[in-house]
């Protein structure tokens, strides 16, 4: 086994800055906007945008108020300290796997052949137990081992290997059972980050290719996920419910061109143009609900406890105290939609909001730094923080998609790391 401790993809890092990923996100949300043929249905108010914009502002600034005073990198002690550390985190991660799978199937009586639905009831109706949450906060961090074997290019036989990956996506498991798409999203881009930042995928023309089609191939997946979740109440009906009445339409729809030229195309247009109007609306249709939702939320801020109410829920029942999930979950004016990443935090915050983005913008800035030291949990804490800013005027990838447990993972190995790295002045 041999280690590179020095190695760090630092041009890479510089692609993904904080400032570069949030800014590209948006422009990337008013190209989509602009060219797709949809419709907004309500009427929209400025000061809910003048608030998204303040808060981006803010962001932005959080990261200039960094100041480096030390020159160092960080690496591990010695390859005994990070082959340690590493089968505590790959033990961990399995641990959390074999626990969540005993939680899933003889805990809440979760079937493979079961429809999404159902399983989704099911998961809901047990509610949380010690299991669950042991398992949700072990099992990301499953997502660490494949990096620490690509950076130190560590020497395992391919059952090694074979289990390194398995780990890593592992996660696909919920997709499966409960018909999440957000999962897949997160555990392909990070895929690709790390192939990327290990210089795994070099783009060349054809390579490109490649890419997109997989990426193609990844949107139909996505949709054939979305489809059949509606088609198990839906049935034949599937395309007129979703581009007519689904909870999206409400706020924004596609076009009446759009829909009459869909009525006269064959099958497989239809399957291609309706996998591209989803997907379209999937990702533009935030920024409108946000400003439906500052015009139609009125009661009070939860001060964090929309947000992070995982935590909340713990401490509850760490404390014995009650946790009000329903006044929780009605605490949105409408449920089933995204309202980008600063709808949860204005549900929490108000315009305080724009404090927030103010210190989350400084923290990311210091995680970015510590990146280019070297810092293994930072690098990949980065990396996470990318899909959370890319996605920012689409959904809140902390309060959702099990966010807030990979980062408490990420968090946990941060933690365990500390004794097994070392700082090394640079001169």
């Amino acid at each position: 086994m041999i280690v590179f401790p020095h190695y760090n993809n630092i041009d890479f890092l510089k692609k993904i800055h904080p400032i570069k990923v949030i800014l590209l996100a948006f422009l990337t949300w008013i190209a989509l906007f602009i060219t797709s043929p949809l419709s907004v249905q309500i009427k929209l108010n400025f000061d809910a945008y003048i608030l998204l914009f303040l808060n981006i502002l803010a962001f932005i600034f959080g990261t200039l108020l960094y100041k480096n005073k030390t020159n160092f990198y960080i690496i591990p002690k010695s390859n005994k300290h990070l082959i340690k550390l590493f089968r505590i985190i790959f033990n961990l991660a399995l641990l959390g796997l074999t626990v969540k799978i005993f939680d899933r199937f003889f805990i809440r009586g979760i079937t493979i052949g079961a429809g999404y639905f159902d399983n989704r009831e099911l998961m809901e109706g047990a509610g949380g137990n010690a299991f669950a949450i042991f398992s949700a906060v072990l099992s990301p961090l499953g997502i660490i081992p494949l990096f620490l074997l690509l950076k130190y290019n560590l020497k395992f036989n391919r059952f090694y290997k074979g289990a390194i990956f398995l780990l890593f996506f592992a996660q696909i498991f919920d997709a499966i059972l409960l018909g999440s798409r957000s999962i897949l999203f997160i555990l392909f881009i990070l895929f690709g980050l790390y192939m990327a930042f290990f210089k795994k995928i070099r783009f060349t023309f054809r390579k490109s290719i490649i890419v997109l089609f997989a990426f193609l191939a990844f949107l139909f997946l996505m949709n054939f996920i979305f489809l059949e979740r509606t088609r198990e109440f839906a049935g034949n009906k599937t395309y007129e419910i979703v581009l007519n009445e689904s909870n999206v339409n409400y706020t924004l729809t596609s076009n009446k061109e759009f829909k009459n030229n869909f009525r006269n195309m064959n099958s497989i247009s239809q399957t291609i143009s309706f996998t591209y109007i989803t997907t379209i609306q999937y990702f533009t249709h935030g920024m409108i609900e946000f400003s439906y939702l500052y015009d139609n939320f009125h009661k009070e801020h939860s001060l964090g406890g929309y947000t992070f109410a995982v935590y909340d829920r713990f401490f509850s029942k760490i404390m014995g105290t009650n946790f009000d999930q329903e006044k929780l979950q009605k605490l949105a004016p409408r449920e089933g939609v995204y309202t980008t990443f600063f709808g949860p935090l204005y549900l929490d915050f108000g315009w305080l909001t724009i404090v927030f983005m103010l210190l989350f913008g400084k923290v990311t800035r210091n995680i970015y730094e510590k990146s280019k030291k070297g810092s293994d949990w930072a690098i990949i804490m980065l990396f996470y923080f990318f899909i959370v800013l890319m996605f920012a005027p689409v959904f809140n990838f902390v309060n959702g998609a099990g966010g807030i447990f990979i980062l408490t993972s990420l968090l946990i190995f941060s933690i365990i790391s500390n004794r097994f790295y070392k700082y090394e002045k640079l001169f």
